[in-house]
């Protein structure tokens, strides 16, 4: 049977061609034999293991819609979303990992200095790291115009002093798109600008929540 043929009316009626089930085919395949087996030990460990990650770099997940010379596959949209869900056929959580690199890795890819998008893009698209989307605060919500955390222009460089929560992955994470607000709060989103943070920088500390069912993401 080829693809055309498998396409059901459920698909047609989303806007899926044969196309799309043939490039979810092999990731449908290793969510089923590798995610779905593995998914009690992975909560149980509470993060995603290396293995998976590089696991979904070589299957060409994280960025599918990224330009090819950064390492993506230069995709559409739809697509990246279809893969997406083919991994999370097998693991929910695991789903996380191409869902924060199609959200940072298009932040980072259309805004960042050529030397940033160099040296940050193929690692996450490899699997080898992770970027965290940080915009949730405490007593904000995801409401960007609410924003508190401040960045304030030091010299060549800028402090950023606050706080967020639930921030998916924050843990695991060796890098964070953090929204801050450099205008006054009565600018509201006007006053905001993304900072690419390592979170392995001086003044950072984190903690997870236990997540009922999301254990694997923190």
């Amino acid at each position: 049977m080829d693809a055309s043929s498998a396409l059901t009316s459920s698909d047609v009626m989303a806007g899926l061609t044969a196309d799309h089930l043939t490039l979810a085919a092999p990731v449908r395949r290793y969510a089923r034999d590798v995610l779905a087996p593995r998914y009690r030990a992975t909560a149980t460990a509470g993060l995603i293991p290396e293995d998976i990650r590089a696991d979904l770099g070589r299957l060409g997940v994280l960025g599918a819609e990224l330009p090819e010379a950064t390492g993506g596959l230069g995709l559409d949209h739809v697509t990246a979303g279809v893969l997406l869900e083919a991994v999370a056929e097998g693991d929910f959580n695991v789903g996380y990992l191409p869902l924060l690199a199609s959200l940072c890795g298009t932040i980072v890819a259309r805004h960042g200095t050529p030397e940033t998008i160099a040296s940050v893009l193929p690692r996450m698209i490899a699997g080898e790291s992770i970027i965290a989307l940080a915009l949730t605060e405490p007593q904000g919500g995801s409401d960007a115009a609410a924003l508190r955390l401040k960045a304030v222009h030091c010299g060549d460089s800028y402090r950023l002093t606050g706080e967020k929560t639930s921030i998916s992955m924050a843990d695991q994470a060796d890098q964070a798109v953090v929204f801050a607000r450099t205008g006054t709060q009565e600018q509201r989103a006007h006053g905001i600008t993304a900072f690419l943070v390592d979170l392995a920088s001086p003044g950072i500390s984190r903690s997870r929540f236990t997540d009922l069912g999301q254990h694997a993401v923190g």
